[in-house]
């Protein structure tokens, strides 16, 4: 008999008067693959907290199987001011907390004399020594050793116990929350994972996605906007619509087809009965205008309204469902090179992030940007708009060119205006009118008294849909993009992915969604040991090339100079500083991203 990890059913939950979940059901049996798909605010951190217990429902029942060993990582960054990495990684599993409230209380009835004297106290003994002995081996799961090894599978090996969470980058971050969910995977029945590829480089989204695929076997609940990573890992996809959970087998490519073929025969029936609603009222009319008493016309007239009432069981709002719109304008006023950066370098005191690199970008091409954290992708892309100012070499913009910049960390947006004082800073003189920035606004789900938010109020993904509202404005022919998709739910990643594709002017975007470099892009630059690359091709159709695998260095044997020392844990060897370190190309992908690491943060140097 198949067991069932979590069990919904009738769960309804609202907060403040909103109703986010009613009569909502669905279960999650063991060894299952699960996405949780749905908009931005419908619910599926809700769905996270109730299953974790840190809410419950309102009404309904959701059981949680008592003996399930599960992991949890949130999408939050939930941490104290001070906590460290360490203090992170070792802070006791959710299961290992339950037992030890309950030995807890154990030993307080075991304090008082009296308990020696109740009726069953041996069996409440021996329920304790259970409870001590499996207390210790979940608490070994808090132990930071497994975690830091996960870490540096991750790409981190330099981060200590010591390091203040706040200290990290959002990626860095994003991996130290990673590590802890997955430092004992493999005891796991159930693995929660709430957007664990925000922040992180395809790379490393291809290893977590190897990992899920090829060496965790347990069951897996998992929220993420990338189609790619559901597509590899999903076989069934939870959706929540309209208030309910709607459940479709199979990966989120069949999920889509499904869903496509369902809403078709939907409107189909919507239009049917609409149809012949209105082909029963115009005989109806008819009857009544030759006999106002005709038991016919009664008699039609029930009929019509038992109908109605039997199609008033069907949920048409699935229907309904409402995204932005997207249409960016290309002016065409540009010279055949849009973009040019020779020997260009930039250096942070003593480290280098590009070093004498070129780079083309030439009248329609739409460039996706690639490579490792920590690359220089951001940086590039903050010198090409001026934000930063290259160490040496040229980075020249061509006459006629007018650039959009769309910054992941929306920096343009100033927190203290409302919406609609926002929109208009886009064209300051002469003022734009109420209406037309209401436009605007309302083009992006923006509606009524959303205006006057404070843009402090904004989600992420709301930011991202004001930030990308400013490109409305203005013709530009290059765009620059970081993350445009980030924090978007999926049907808005569709919108953007449309628009970008039928933009008339160049592109360059920084992206780790390889869905959408797949739809969007034709030309991919690479960035590995300090320089650019270029290859033609969408994402999936570049990645095998022979030239790109010979730049990124995965076959070359090669010699470094070590500049600082430090360990692969994934090896046990360490590199001390002044060595010789050999590279032959052949070590392990974990071995092959620390040493790139490495390289990038100037521990080892090239040898000529």
């Amino acid at each position: 008999m198949t067991r069932l990890l979590v069990q919904a059913d009738g769960v309804s939950k609202a907060y403040g008067g909103r109703t986010i979940l009613a009569q909502a059901g669905f279960i999650i049996a063991e060894g299952e693959r699960v996405a949780l798909v749905g908009p931005n605010g419908a619910g599926k951190t809700t769905i996270l907290n109730l299953i974790t217990g840190r809410l419950s429902p309102d009404l309904g029942e959701l059981a949680v199987d008592a003996t399930m060993r599960w992991s949890y990582m949130s999408q939050t960054f939930e941490f104290a001011p001070e906590a460290t990495v360490g203090s992170l990684l070792t802070t006791l599993p959710p299961q290992a907390a339950t037992l030890k409230a309950e030995i807890e209380e154990i030993e307080a009835r075991m304090a008082d004399p009296a308990f020696y004297e109740e009726p069953g106290y041996e069996d409440v003994l021996s329920r304790y020594s259970e409870l001590q002995r499996e207390f210790q081996r979940q608490a070994s799961k808090g132990d930071a050793g497994a975690a830091l090894t996960m870490l540096t599978e991750l790409g981190l090996a330099d981060v200590e116990l010591e390091t203040t969470m706040r200290s990290l980058s959002g990626g860095q971050k994003t991996r130290v929350l990673l590590a802890k969910a997955l430092a004992n995977y493999k005891e796991l029945d159930l693995l929660i994972l709430d957007e664990p590829t925000n922040h992180l480089d395809i790379e490393t989204v291809e290893w977590l996605e190897n990992l899920l695929v090829e060496e965790y076997k347990g069951a897996l609940l998992l929220v993420a906007h990338d189609q790619y990573l559901m597509d590899e890992l999903a076989t069934k996809i939870l959706e929540i619509e309209s208030l309910k959970v709607w459940e479709w087998e199979g990966n989120f490519t069949a999920y889509r087809e499904q869903k496509a073929a369902y809403l078709r025969a939907l409107e189909a029936r919507r239009r049917r009965e609409a149809d012949e609603f209105k082909r029963q009222m115009q005989i109806i009319e008819e009857i009544k205008r030759r006999n106002k008493y005709d038991a016919q016309a009664r008699s039609k007239t029930r009929r019509l309204e038992r109908a109605q009432r039997e199609s008033q069981g069907v949920d048409y709002s699935i229907l309904d469902q409402k995204t932005f719109k997207l249409r960016l304008e290309a002016t065409r006023k540009s010279s055949m090179d849009v973009l040019t950066a020779e020997g260009l370098t930039k250096r942070f005191g003593d480290v280098a992030i590009l070093d004498n690199a070129d780079l083309v970008v030439a009248k329609g091409d739409k460039v996706g940007l690639i490579g490792p954290n920590g690359a220089g992708k951001t940086t590039l892309l903050r010198m090409i708009v001026g934000l930063e100012k290259p160490t040496s070499g040229t980075l020249e913009i061509s006459p006629g060119v007018k650039v959009g910049f769309f910054d992941q960390e929306h920096a343009g947006l100033d927190p203290t205006r409302t919406l609609i004082e926002e929109i208009r800073t886009i064209r300051p003189s002469p003022r734009m009118g109420d209406e037309e920035a209401r436009g605007i606004l309302g083009r992006f789900m923006f509606k009524g008294d959303d205006a006057f938010k404070h843009v402090a109020k904004l989600s992420g993904g709301e930011k991202a849909r004001l930030a990308l509202a400013k490109f409305l404005v203005g013709q530009t022919n290059l765009l620059v993009l970081d993350e445009p998709t980030n924090h978007l739910d999926l049907a808005s990643q569709d919108v953007i992915e449309k628009a970008l594709a039928e933009y008339q002017g160049s592109l360059l975007v920084v992206s780790h969604d390889r869905h959408f470099l797949d739809a969007v892009v034709n030309r991919i630059a690479v960035i590995a040991h300090r320089r650019i690359a270029m290859f033609p091709g969408n994402f999936s159709s570049t990645r095998t090339l022979g030239k790109l695998q010979e730049f990124l260095g995965t076959g070359d044997a090669r010699e470094y100079l070590v500049r600082k020392s430090f360990k692969d844990f994934s090896t046990g060897l360490r590199y001390e500083w002044g060595s010789t370190l050999k590279v032959t190309g052949n070590e392990t992908q974990t071995t092959k991203r620390l040493l790139r690491m490495a390289e990038q943060s100037g521990w080892i140097e090239r040898k000529s």
